[in-house]
């Protein structure tokens, strides 16, 4: 190894014990009246889930379609009981809120999406029960819906201050290709 590439790791190895390990700093978080209000517009959205569920389930039973309807049963057994779940996660971030600790509140919040994207999960097997064609078999590529919170980092936050740091460190000099400056 020479010299150069010695003096690179050493600088990468001294930017990376110097930043926090947090993660996200303090600005980067939600406050509890944000996670809150995200935490009533994700049930909403579960509760809606439930509800294609179960008219999914009510619609193999009229047709007395048997495989579609154990797939929707299997589902819909899974998707309750996670939701129970998450209706407790939810109501721990409600009793946090009213106490103020951001700490609770942030883990409860963290809970509840957590459940939230198994939710999803158990929402997209149940709405795939019996395939487009009802025979169980899906073509074509799945959906995938993606949230994107507005206004947030372009990159990320801690590769940002690890690229500040180096840049403090060893400053980025302007390259002039004439040899007479």
């Amino acid at each position: 190894m020479n010299s150069s590439s010695r003096l690179v790791a050493w600088i990468a190895a001294l930017g990376f014990l110097g930043l926090p390990a947090g993660g996200a700093s303090a600005e980067d978080r939600l406050s509890i009246k944000d996670m809150t209000a995200a935490s009533e517009k994700i049930m909403q959205e579960v509760r809606g889930m439930r509800d294609n569920a179960e008219s999914a389930l009510r619609q193999a039973r009229s047709d007395q379609d048997m495989k579609t309807l154990d797939c929707v049963t299997e589902g819909l057994i899974a998707m309750k009981g996670v939701m129970k779940l998450f209706e407790g996660y939810y109501y721990d971030l409600a009793n946090e809120s009213k106490a103020g600790n951001q700490k609770g509140a942030e883990d409860a919040y963290g809970k509840l999406t957590t459940a939230k994207k198994k939710l999803d999960e158990l929402d997209s097997r149940v709405r795939g029960c019996g395939g487009p064609a009802k025979t169980g078999i899906v073509e074509g590529k799945p959906v995938v819906e993606r949230e994107v919170k507005p206004g947030g980092p372009d990159q990320d936050p801690v590769l940002a201050q690890w690229l500040e740091w180096l840049e403090s460190w060893w400053p980025v000099q302007n390259r002039v290709a004439s040899p007479y400056m």
